[in-house]
């Protein structure tokens, strides 16, 4: 008999840079040959199996989040939580990751979540899955890593699932992802910037994050490289926001080489900060030089739309206690977080 690895459980496995090589050449599984039925008899052979596989004790692997099938009685316990599937199997749910061991796809992760998490949070997984990073149990609260879909996968996932649980929500925060975010905090100023003023964003245009820009020959030699990667680019505007984080400060030299660089081909670069972000009056400074830029018309807000904008900010950015040393964060640890025994 299979088990059928889902939600958390699945996310960590998934996202673990140590288990990358086993996901990496997993086989989606033959949706015609899904059956969501695992027999009781059978759970405790499979988690050792699966202990084994992963490398870690069953104390590390924690309770085990397994979905069965409509109409398939399962009470928890406390090495395993069932979680009842009654909608249409979409397709490309499942990786075989060995025999009887299925693991959800990080599309059907997403879904499986969007029943029961905030919108803010879903956002978050979303960015995470689409970039190179997920929240951990570690120092600085995430851990580098690779994307494991993107924003055109998990669309056209969500596009074949039908009559699902948490079907309308998951599409309606796939509309708000980008690709490429390589920290929470790229994350967190993508969506206070672009998420629409009904949510309690700005509504600018999408940027690219970390996309690659092809520089000249001037430019090039003054960076001493051909490429570069700003946070967020808008193309059109020729704008770009460099986020002052961990990595900035490590070599002054190289950090204003790619300043000029960019600026030799014409790019208006705009440096932000932690503090900026927490400081409502910087914070929409910077709104306005990216609206201006981009041909936004910036209107009025109402008393709602304000109130809604802080209760963003207050979720997505983090408190000023979390500010290590300098520009330095800890994030806050989410009930998915990768532990450490993965991370």
């Amino acid at each position: 008999m299979a088990i059928f690895i889902s939600h958390a459980s699945a996310l960590r496995v998934l996202m673990s840079p140590r288990l990358s090589s086993l996901v990496r050449y997993a086989r989606l599984a033959d949706d015609d040959a899904i059956a969501l039925k695992s027999e009781p008899s059978a759970i405790d052979e499979s988690i050792s199996r699966l202990c084994v596989l992963l490398g870690i004790s069953e104390i590390e692997l924690g309770r085990l989040d397994l979905i069965v099938g409509r109409g398939t009685s399962r009470k928890s316990t406390s090495r395993v939580r069932y979680h009842s599937w009654s909608g249409p199997m979409p397709r490309g749910a499942f990786l075989r990751i060995s025999d009887g061991i299925y693991l959800s796809t990080p599309e059907f992760c997403f879904l499986q979540l969007a029943g029961s998490l905030p919108m803010i949070d879903l956002l978050l997984l979303g960015m995470a899955l689409c970039g190179s990073y997920f929240p951990a149990d570690t120092e600085r609260g995430f851990v580098d890593g690779s994307p494991t879909t993107s924003v055109r996968k998990l669309t056209a996932f969500l596009a074949d699932a039908k009559r699902c649980k948490g079907i309308d929500q998951a599409r309606s925060a796939a509309a708000h992802l980008v690709d490429g975010a390589r920290s929470p905090m790229e994350s967190s100023l993508l969506l206070v910037l672009t998420l629409p003023r009904t949510m309690g964003g700005f509504g600018l245009a999408k940027p690219t994050l970390n996309g690659t820009v092809r520089l000249s020959d001037g430019a090039r030699a003054i960076f001493g490289y051909p490429i570069l990667r700003p946070d967020l680019l808008f193309p059109g505007a020729m704008l770009v926001i460099e986020y002052l984080g961990r990595a900035f400060h490590k070599d002054p030299e190289r950090d204003i080489r790619r300043e000029l660089a960019l600026r030799h081909d014409g790019f208006d670069v705009q440096f932000v900060s932690i503090g900026q972000i927490m400081d409502s009056r910087q914070l929409y400074e910077i709104v306005k030089r990216v609206a201006s830029a981009t041909g936004k018309k910036m209107r009025p807000a109402s008393a709602a739309i304000v109130a809604k904008r802080f209760a963003l900010i207050d979720r997505l950015i983090p408190k000023r206690e979390n500010i290590l040393d300098g520009e330095c964060l800890r994030y806050e640890r989410t009930w998915w977080a990768l532990p450490k025994c993965l991370a």
